[in-house]
């Protein structure tokens, strides 16, 4: 019986921080980049890539549409391929 994607447990879809990592490094942007950009200390960055925390999700947009230059969609399927 196949399962669709909304019936899966939430542990299977990354967390923002997950896919802000993943779109993050697929640019080559490093996390003091990106904590220059939202104006928050690195060790933020790194608790939500780690899943310590969680970030906004405009958070999450700004770093993966706007700094990255990628649709949600796009570093989620990143995301999930990386892990």
């Amino acid at each position: 019986m196949k399962h669709s994607v909304q019936n899966q447990p939430d542990s299977i879809r990354p967390t923002g921080g997950q896919v802000m990592k993943a779109a993050r490094r697929s640019r080559r942007i490093t996390q003091e980049m990106i904590s220059e950009l939202l104006n928050c200390s690195v060790l933020t960055i790194s608790k939500w890539e780690r899943g310590l925390t969680q970030p906004s999700y405009d958070d999450v947009l700004i770093v993966v549409e706007d700094v990255c230059g990628l649709s949600y969609q796009d570093a989620q399927l990143i995301a999930k391929k990386a892990a």
